[in-house]
């Protein structure tokens, strides 16, 4: 249990930063041209973070599930 708050603790110190980083990365893909090395380099920065706070997500989830705030 100890280290579930703690992973939970840290997803949760992880995701407020992470959301900004998101945030800028749709930004600058918004006003960036298509097709670009650019683009393309911040397109795959910002899949990376999205998956990472997928991963954050599920974490945050399961410690819910355990708590039988959520369902599986």
């Amino acid at each position: 249990k100890a280290k579930l708050r703690f992973f939970t603790s840290i997803s949760h110190e992880f995701r407020t930063p992470l959301t900004l980083l998101i945030t800028k990365l749709d930004a600058i893909i918004a006003e960036t041209t298509s097709g670009t090395t650019l683009h393309k380099k911040v397109k795959a920065l910002s899949q990376h973070a999205n998956q990472l706070m997928e991963l954050i997500n599920e974490l945050l989830d399961f410690r819910k599930m355990e708590h039988g705030f959520t369902r599986l």
